[in-house]
């Protein structure tokens, strides 16, 4: 019964995969991508809300439901093209820093399109504040995030989803990431 169920699982998640048709977008002179049809911007005056960042997106994307957020960046920094192993470990150890508890699904370096990538993907939980005086269910995201150095900036692409969704996005947030190319 349950080798039914996971088949019947597994079946779902290749057929939604498969019909997800994609589009060349071009996101400005620099950075092109595939991204899913039925992705849409977000207004720029919701992308504070999304995109907690100094700098708001290049870019930003979400889905009919809005629980999922795409976004695109980039910032001058002190890295070095060279400086990816590096970046990976800063970055890693920020992560960690930011949420209660992280479950990494991928930490590594990926050459995509010719490009070096530094690339997390993880689950992360954030608990509710101690002097809440409600009880509150824990934050528990999916997360797609892909960095790369560029001749003095460092480009971010960032994917998050609700965890139960993780199955769902995981291929399809996948293909957008390397689909990235940049100039």
């Amino acid at each position: 019964m349950t080798q039914r169920v996971s088949f019947l699982v597994l079946l779902v998640l290749v057929c939604s995969f498969q019909s997800t048709k994609f589009n060349k977008t071009k996101i400005n002179d620099e950075i092109s991508l595939l991204l899913p049809e039925d992705f849409m911007p977000i207004p720029p005056d919701e992308m504070a809300s999304q995109f907690i960042s100094y700098r708001s997106p290049i870019a930003a994307y979400t889905d009919m439901k809005t629980e999922i957020a795409f976004g695109i960046n980039k910032a001058t920094s002190f890295w070095k093209d060279t400086d990816v192993e590096l970046m990976r470990s800063f970055y890693r150890t920020n992560i960690v820093n930011l949420y209660d508890k992280v479950e990494f699904l991928r930490d590594e370096v990926q050459t995509i399109n010719k490009r070096k990538f530094v690339v997390f993907e993880y689950v992360a939980t954030l608990y509710p504040a101690n002097k809440s005086l409600l009880l509150d269910p824990p934050i528990v995201k999916y997360t797609y995030v892909q960095y790369s150095i560029i001749r003095g900036q460092v480009y971010l692409f960032d994917f998050s989803s609700p965890s139960d969704e993780k199955d769902l996005w995981k291929p399809i947030i996948q293909r957008v990431m390397e689909s990235v190319k940049i100039k």
